[in-house]
């Protein structure tokens, strides 16, 4: 669903959002059988999401909420479910700041989004790294560049 005008600048943005979603599940080895809803916002919605469900009275890229629950086995056979909102002020200005087309940034957050629902996060140095690595994988089968390269070796000068 999109309600933000920004997305509208981006051409065949379903076939973005599930393209990067599918190589998510792809990468951690996940069936793609599952349904996944996906909100393109605006930063004052997703702040508004954050709140509510978060507590946190901020923007952010992206927000992940997983589906109820589900025994190990029907999962497996079911795939990942749940919702992703993204917000285009925030990504549009992310991107931009890191020299990154809107689009390959926002199949990152994509991405992204979908491990979370996946089970994935990034809590800890371990499972940052885990997670991160799975992003590159699937990022790299949709031809897009390391993201992580060019901010590690920036916080490192």
């Amino acid at each position: 669903m999109i309600d933000a005008s920004g997305w509208g600048g981006l051409d065949d943005i379903e076939g973005l959002v599930e393209g990067a979603a599918r190589a998510a599940l792809h990468a951690c080895g996940r069936p793609d059988t599952g349904e996944i809803s996906v909100l393109l916002t605006d930063d004052q919605r997703l702040r508004a999401l954050n709140l509510r469900y978060r507590n946190k009275d901020a923007s952010t890229n992206v927000l992940s909420f997983a589906a109820a629950t589900l025994p190990a086995a029907q999962t497996a056979s079911q795939g990942v479910c749940g919702d992703i909102a993204l917000a285009f002020g925030t990504i549009a200005s992310e991107a931009a700041g890191e020299d990154k087309a809107i689009a390959d940034h926002l199949r990152h957050l994509v991405i992204h989004g979908t491990l979370h629902l996946a089970g994935y996060d990034h809590e800890n140095a371990a499972d940052a790294d885990a997670m991160e690595a799975i992003e590159i994988t699937a990022l790299a089968s949709l031809g897009i560049a390391n993201p992580y390269l060019v901010s590690h070796s920036e916080s490192e000068a």
